[in-house]
């Protein structure tokens, strides 16, 4: 039986007459009868008696009519359900965001879900960029932001959809009075006393690949694995790093921490949407992903952004 021919079947029922009923439902009279007597001939018994004023349903036809009317019914239902739950995303959703987007990313995502999304629940974990991906991988995560560090991570195992680049800065304390030039060159820095993460952060296996491109080794004084320490220390006074200018663009560092664009060569990054290829995702997974599209073409569109589109 087909959705079609119960519809059909109904109309007869409700009006009484092959002709009313096709008139209504648009479909020549033929066609109609013969959408019956398939019925009929499919269940084996007759559905209608004619008489001389139409047709009417016989005892079949009457327990046919009750059950075809729950089936499309139910069928309406769950049409409607399915159609409120892809306008209104529910269930919990994981993303991870790197430290250095952390606090331009997550307050703008919440604010969206709680506004627009109010089914939907959100963890949020906050590592670097490499642990990110084996969270993902392991299915600990639906998506996360990411930074070029692919290392160990096939492109058949995650997704990597290229959102926006920034450029690398050099941060010093600035108590050690460096000049007022606003870039440095890039092998001024290997002379600094450097602190960084450990492989295979992206940052760190940059500066010594392009080091070793000059035949120059980096004085890294100190690993440390979290860019909340690395701000502390540098402005503290005892040592330099690395960093995009948003880790360090709060108040509380601008008479701690100087910065300077990395030049000859620049360094840049680009900022990856990451999620599993194998993994499905639900309709809040992909509402999530949706919504950080849409804050980092927002963050790209500000004045004086330190993202660029890659488009």
């Amino acid at each position: 039986m087909e959705t079609r021919g119960l519809q059909l079947f109904l109309s007869v029922v409700k009006f009484g007459s092959i002709s009313k009923a096709s008139e209504t439902m648009n479909i020549a009279q033929p066609a109609l009868g013969l959408q019956i007597r398939k019925l009929e001939d499919e269940l084996g018994i007759p559905l209608f008696e004619r008489h001389s004023r139409g047709v009417r349903p016989t005892e079949a036809g009457l327990l046919l009519a009750k059950h075809a009317e729950i089936i499309l019914r139910n069928l309406d239902n769950a049409k409607q359900e399915l159609t409120d739950f892809r306008a209104f995303p529910s269930g919990h959703v994981g993303i991870g965001l790197p430290p250095s987007t952390q606090e331009t990313i997550a307050p703008e995502l919440f604010r969206i879900i709680s506004q627009d999304y109010p089914a939907m629940k959100l963890t949020i974990r906050e590592a670097l960029s490499y642990p990110l991906l084996r969270y993902l991988n392991n299915w600990e995560l639906d998506a996360a932001l990411v930074f070029d560090d692919r290392a160990g991570h096939s492109e058949d195992d995650l997704v990597f959809e290229p959102l926006a680049s920034d450029h690398l800065m050099f941060v010093y304390p600035l108590e050690w009075q460096r000049d007022s030039a606003p870039t440095i060159g890039f092998a001024d820095i290997l002379k600094e006393k450097l602190i960084l993460s450990t492989k295979p952060n992206f940052i760190r296996s940059e500066v010594e690949r392009l080091a070793a491109g000059l035949r120059l080794t980096p004085a890294i004084i100190h690993e440390v694995d979290s860019v909340s320490a690395i701000r502390n220390l540098v402005s503290s006074g005892l040592g330099c790093s690395i960093m995009p200018r948003g880790a360090v663009a709060s108040p509380v560092y601008a008479d701690r921490i100087g910065v300077k664009r990395i030049v000859e060569p620049e360094i840049k990054r680009l900022l990856h949407l990451t999620y599993s290829r194998t993994r499905p995702f639900s309709n809040a997974a992909e509402t999530a992903k949706d919504v950080l599209r849409q804050i980092v073409l927002a963050e790209i569109a500000k004045p004086h952004s330190d993202w660029q589109s890659v488009a």
